[in-house]
């Protein structure tokens, strides 16, 4: 009789080749020597006093942010330290009293630096609402009294934020006003019929 003939094994099916994850790009980091703060952290701010620390955020391409804070007698109270991570930065002051004067010089390990001047230490208040928060005092009842008065009180300074429609946290806002923080005085009134809200409301 004829042998039957011997079968050939099928060879096994390989395995499915695993599809590569993406990897996500990386985040861009500042280049060095361009620090970059955020609009309202300068000149003529106020920063919360005594029992609470102020703290200060940026970016920069460096290795390395230096934030020391100047008294007001002129000599250094503090040097903080930080290593940026990923290009952003963040850092603690030490407790302070409330005061005037103050000056913070933010340098990078590269060299370059920025200084901001005239820092009060004090109380903040967040002030938020509808019409009354836009009524300028320039249109208010004896408001050229009150404008004419204002350089009586120079430690009350004033920040306005634009108005923002945004469906995610912000880093950042830019200042409604021509000037970023105004210390109170008639010059920061603009006259009756000027650009709007680029005074102290009342």
């Amino acid at each position: 009789p004829t042998p039957s003939p011997t079968p050939v094994p099928t060879p096994p099916t390989p395995p499915p080749t695993p599809t590569p994850t993406p990897t996500p790009p990386p985040t861009p980091t500042p280049p060095s020597g361009s620090l970059k703060l955020p609009t309202f952290i300068s000149d003529h701010m106020v920063l919360p006093r005594s029992p609470q620390s102020a703290r200060l955020w940026g970016e920069s391409g460096a290795s390395m942010i230096a934030v020391t804070l100047i008294g007001s007698s002129g000599v250094a109270l503090s040097v903080v330290s930080v290593e940026p991570v990923d290009g952003k930065w963040s850092v603690e002051l030490p407790e302070q009293l409330a005061g005037t004067g103050y000056e913070i010089i933010f340098e990078e390990s590269t060299g370059s630096s920025k200084t901001i001047t005239d820092i009060a230490f004090g109380d903040l208040y967040l002030c938020s609402g509808q019409s009354n928060m836009a009524f300028s005092v320039n249109d208010a009842v004896g408001g050229e009294d009150t404008i004419q008065e204002a350089g009586n009180y120079p430690d009350i300074r004033l920040a306005t934020a634009d108005k923002v429609t945004a469906d995610t946290e912000q880093e950042d806002v830019t200042s409604m006003a021509d000037y970023i923080w105004a210390r109170s005085a008639p010059e920061a009134f603009v006259p009756v019929g000027g650009k709007s809200m680029t005074w102290f409301s009342a």
